[in-house]
């Protein structure tokens, strides 16, 4: 009787060691992959509206730029000169070729500044963006988050720029884009059954510019431009999530702890006989 006592108390005693010892963790990464940022419009003879865009002239050159995360960001165009071309149409769109679309309503903490507008060489220092330059549009079935500097149509106006501006050489535009890479925080609490760790992404919040009006009169293809730059939009990422105890750690504990009080029991009884 005393023999079962003694093992019932040890294996008692190795259930708690290993229950409260059992850990778990968990991880959440939200990258930004397949993202470009392009500069598009027309300006006299000079348009681009997208690679393979058949409304393209060819004595534009784009130069896009790849969006990776948080940074700062520039496109541009290169023009053949000596035609001046009149600035009539001009907007960035920023594009995911995968799933989720690179829109507000899936990075909803994203900001776009424009930082830097230089037109055949000159800084432009009396570019403002409009509280509604940046839209949310849909093309070809894709999301699309849209700069505009500017553009005109029977519903929807942008002129951003000064007025009469022309292009001889290039047109170069940097963008601080924010909001994308999230903040991880790890919360981990043990109790006598579970282990629970909770991880939440967040992404910095920033006021947003966007909204969901689509402008009627915007040109509908898509292009490329260059490499690093700022206007405004919003993205945010978060999730939580909630483990149960490693059971194959738990096992460990649980084996080990019984072993031991099986042999202090053993020993205990030795010495009574």
């Amino acid at each position: 009787m005393k023999l079962k006592k003694i093992i019932a108390a040890a294996f008692t005693a190795s259930i708690a060691v290993g229950a409260v010892s059992v850990m778990s963790f968990s991880t959440v990464s939200a990258a930004v992959e397949d993202v470009e940022a392009t500069l598009k419009g027309n300006a006299g003879s000079y348009q681009f509206y997208g690679v393979g865009n058949a409304s393209n002239s060819s004595n534009v050159k784009s130069h896009p730029a790849e969006i990776t995360g948080d940074g700062s960001y520039t496109i541009s165009w290169d023009v053949e000169p000596p035609t001046n071309g009149t600035i009539t149409d001009l907007y960035i769109d920023i594009v995911s070729e995968e799933e989720p679309a690179f829109t507000k309503t899936n990075y909803s903490n994203m900001n776009i500044n424009i930082t830097s507008l230089r037109i055949d060489g000159k800084s432009i220092s009396d570019y403002t963006m409009s509280a509604d330059a940046v839209q949310e549009v849909f093309e070809n079935g894709k999301g699309i988050t849209r700069i505009y500097l500017n553009h005109s149509d029977s519903t929807f106006t942008v002129n951003d720029l000064p007025a009469s501006s022309t292009i001889s050489s290039n047109i170069e535009i940097t963008f601080m884009l924010t909001g994308i890479d999230p903040v991880e925080t790890t919360t981990t609490t043990t109790t006598s059954d579970t282990t629970t760790t909770t991880t939440t992404v967040v992404s910095e919040t920033k006021p947003s510019q966007i909204n969901n009006n689509t402008p009627s009169g915007g040109s509908s293809s898509n292009g490329g431009s260059s490499s690093s730059g700022g206007n405004s939009s919003d993205i945010a990422a978060n999730a939580n999530v909630t483990t149960t105890p490693d059971v194959g750690i738990g096992a460990v504990f649980v084996g080990g702890a019984a072993a031991a009080a099986l042999a202090i029991a053993a020993i205990t009884l030795k010495k009574r006989k």
